[in-house]
């Protein structure tokens, strides 16, 4: 059996074409019925006599010809910045594992980062992460101070 759509054949026992995903009624009197009540006006959407509503989905060429591929974005000249090199990355944690100079460049690379911006990022972020983890740590600390205060009674 063909299917009615696009002639591809249609395996013995599928109710549906593998090739454009349209109904195929599974005898041939209702697969001629099938493609009266899809002809025309009616084709693909609703079916009073049965059939398959979703078929006006499958598939579709909604402007005619060969289908359009999006256009990708692409970015402006320098708009994306400079991107950090391996070296970079090794350097800017053997500088950020010294105690208090990694602390300190850190603060001066989150506010100054007009000749790396991906730095730049990286150390907000970080900057970021530390502010929430101190201030956890002082919620937890407090609350375990006083349930500790309260067994101690």
């Amino acid at each position: 059996m063909n299917c009615v759509k696009c002639n591809a054949p249609i395996p013995e026992g599928s109710s549906y074409c593998t090739q454009c995903g349209s109904y195929a009624p599974a005898s041939s009197t209702s697969q001629q019925q099938w493609s009266s009540t899809t002809s025309g006006a009616n084709q693909g959407g609703y079916n009073p006599q049965g059939g398959n509503p979703s078929a006006q989905y499958q598939n579709q060429n909604y402007g005619g010809g060969y289908p359009q591929a999006q256009p990708q974005y692409q970015p402006k000249s320098g708009e994306l910045g400079k991107v950090m090199s391996y070296g970079d990355c090794m350097l800017f944690y053997l500088i950020l594992a010294i105690p208090i100079v990694g602390f300190v460049m850190m603060i001066i690379w989150a506010i100054n980062g007009k000749d790396n911006p991906s730095r730049m990022n990286l150390c907000r972020a970080s900057l970021t992460y530390m502010a929430i983890s101190v201030v956890l740590a002082l919620v937890m600390g407090g609350a375990l101070i006083s349930i500790v205060e309260k067994l101690a009674r």
